[in-house]
């Protein structure tokens, strides 16, 4: 019944990176337009080098959501993001495991999934990589 759907399976990537790119982009971005209250953020949970890791994390996100949205060098992008994600949830999201903003936990662990998948998926036929003949 969905045989020709089959067809379509790399294009089924393509919302997977747009969206996830887009989000972590959007993110960055704030992060870097609000760059002193990220780094109270990190102070305040204790990161150590906060500025630094601020630059670092602002960067992060901003290259890997656009490395995603345009699909290039789409497994590195996903690599970096996913690095960023494994922070957060042991800094920042495992202690509210069994709290009201539990929630916020496995947000951050399905964004996880995601950017893990694209790692072992790559990233589909409607990209840069594709049309570089990269993958």
């Amino acid at each position: 019944m969905f045989r020709f759907l089959e067809r379509c399976e790399d294009y089924g990537k393509l919302p997977l990176r747009l969206l996830v790119g887009a989000l972590f982009l959007f993110t960055g971005i704030t992060k870097a337009l609000n760059f002193k209250g990220t780094v109270g953020f990190l102070t305040m949970k204790s990161f150590p080098i906060p500025t630094f890791m601020a630059g670092l994390l602002t960067v992060g996100e901003i290259a890997g959501g656009l490395m995603l949205v345009l699909g290039f060098l789409t497994r590195i992008g996903a690599a970096i993001l996913s690095i960023v994600l494994i922070v957060a949830l042991v800094k920042v999201h495992a202690a509210q495991l069994g709290t009201a903003q539990a929630a916020e936990f496995y947000k951050v662990l399905s964004l996880l999934g995601a950017t893990l998948s694209l790692i072992l998926l790559g990233p589909g036929k409607p990209s840069l990589d594709d049309w570089l003949a990269w993958e």
